[in-house]
Formats: structure tokens, C-alpha cells, sequence
């Protein structure tokens, strides 16, 4: 997929050239592009994912496992937090999360939304909410905490 089409189906905004030439690869590795999700929306202030529910994201009981909310919910607040640091000497790592699970859904559309809370120079706090696009109810509330660290790892082009 080119970065025209990446910009054609996602909305981005707020961001530098440096991230942006990044997002095609960043949106397409891992274990959130293994599970099939979908970015929309990417800014410093709003991140927004979206996932079909398959069989892939099911309890033995029929039922969305809540490793994969806690899963969209620290990569959307990840991603989140690197809009805010400067590539490629800078990334973003979660340090903690927790998770309210509300409701148990079995099919249908997740959407992912999250927000800062806090951005400090190092530590960002985001807060998430994961609703059931067609029944448009809560499915999990998630608060993560996420560092901006200096070298390591970084993504490559």
C-alpha cells in the first residue's frame, strides 16, 4: 500500500513529515496488524483503531477476550505518544495499564479511541474507551501510561 493510500482511508493530522513518512510501516507490524485492526484517525490528541471481531479474539467461551481491549488499548496510547516524540532518536514504550472490562461482546466492530490525559516530557498518561460500533455501548474503559524514551530500538524505514 502506498503512503497516498494511507493518507486516502486514515485521517492524519498534527504531525511532522518525519512521522508521517513512518505511519505506513508502524500502522502495519505487530501483533494489532496480525489481529486485522484498522486505523482511522491519527494525531497527537486522538488516536482511533478500529477490529472486527473473529475468532482469533475469542475466549474458549465465545466471548472477546480482554487481552485484546488491553491490547488496542496500550497501542493506540502508544502510537499516541509517539506523534510527541521526535523520530527517529525517540519512541514510545508502555509502562502500565489497567482496564475495566463493561460488557462482553462475541461479534461486531470494536472502535478504539484514546485521549491524553497528561503529556508531560517523559511520561504521557491517555485515557481509552472501547465501544461495539453497532450497538454503540462500552465494552472496556482503560487508562495506560506511556514513556517517551531516547534511542534503543527504533523503526526503520
Amino acid at each position: 500500500m502506498s503512503d497516498d493510500e494511507f493518507s486516502e482511508k486514515i485521517e492524519i493530522h498534527g504531525v511532522s513529515e518525519e512521522h508521517l513518512a513512518m505511519i505506513p510501516q508502524l500502522i502495519t507490524r505487530g501483533l494489532t496488524n496480525y489481529w486485522g485492526a484498522v486505523f482511522e484517525h491519527l494525531s497527537p490528541k486522538r488516536v482511533v483503531a478500529s477490529l472486527v471481531i473473529d475468532e482469533r479474539h475469542l475466549q474458549p467461551w465465545g466471548i472477546l477476550h480482554g487481552g485484546v481491549s488491553v491490547t488496542l488499548a496500550e497501542t493506540v496510547a502508544s502510537i499516541g505518544t509517539w506523534f510527541h516524540c521526535i523520530p527517529p532518536n525517540e519512541h514510545a514504550v508502555g509502562l502500565e495499564i489497567n482496564a475495566n472490562h463493561l460488557r462482553p461482546v462475541s461479534s461486531g466492530t470494536l472502535v478504539v479511541t484514546g485521549v491524553p490525559i497528561h503529556t508531560g516530557g517523559t511520561i504521557h498518561v491517555w485515557g481509552i474507551e472501547v465501544v461495539h460500533r453497532e450497538e454503540t455501548h462500552l465494552v472496556c474503559t482503560a487508562r495506560c501510561t506511556v514513556m517517551k524514551r531516547c534511542g534503543g530500538q527504533t523503526l526503520t524505514r
